[in-house]
């Protein structure tokens, strides 16, 4: 009797340290902080928090969307969580994300791996270069919060000009003698005799815009030469 005891013992405790094993081969302890992002990975949770320029942000929020599914709106901030399984927020400039591990949840934890890597690329990534050039006949910024262009030309190409901002804004309103392209504060451009004006704010909420800025931009340009 006390042989066969003996035997369930060893076997319950071999069972047990072959669980224990396998659990930490899954959930290693990482601990990772850079400048970008901070990630503790124990035995018992997983956390995640980065930050990054308002630029990356819709970039950010595709990325979740692709990999754990549409987010809801809660005061200017998008949530993602599956009955406290896990949690996920991504606000102006930051992003964070936790999970407590369990054996039930091993699937949201692959999930949220998968994320780190994806956001990881998207953080570590300084993205363009800043842009400023100044000529006699241009000044263009670029950089991660504006995007400006001044142009001077002479007075016979204001008729083409004007056309290329039009096919990409439509038409003007007429502000003390010069053509005005506003939209709710999201951008300004102004043409005048012989001077075109680009301003926008580079926001997560504009990247629309901005494209449409830059390629007029560049079609200004290009029209000086």
């Amino acid at each position: 009797m006390k042989k066969y005891l003996l035997l369930a013992i060893i076997s319950i405790s071999i069972n047990g340290i072959s669980q224990t094993n396998s659990t930490q081969t899954v959930f290693a302890n990482r601990a990772i902080s850079t400048k970008n992002y901070v990630i503790n990975d124990r035995v018992d949770s997983y956390s995640f928090r980065g930050v990054f320029t308002l630029n990356k942000r819709e970039l950010i929020k595709n990325k979740i969307d692709s990999i754990i599914g549409k987010a809801k709106m809660n005061e200017g901030d998008f949530i993602w969580n599956n009955d406290g399984g896990y949690s996920i927020i991504l606000s102006s400039g930051e992003i964070k994300f936790d999970l407590q591990k369990s054996n039930d949840n091993e699937f949201y934890y692959l999930k949220m791996k998968e994320l780190e890597r994806e956001l990881k690329l998207v953080l570590d990534n300084p993205g363009p270069k800043n842009i400023a050039i100044s000529t006699k006949s241009y000044v263009l910024n670029d950089n991660v919060s504006v995007y400006s262009l001044r142009a001077v030309f002479h007075n016979r190409k204001n008729n083409s000009i004007r056309e290329l901002i039009e096919f990409q804004f439509g038409k003007p309103e007429i502000e003390e003698n010069k053509l005005v392209w506003n939209k709710n504060g999201s951008y300004k451009i102004e043409l005048l005799d012989g001077v075109a004006k680009i301003n926008l704010g580079k926001s997560s909420d504009n990247d629309f815009y901005y494209n449409k800025a830059k390629t007029l931009g560049n079609e200004i340009i290009s029209s000086l030469n």
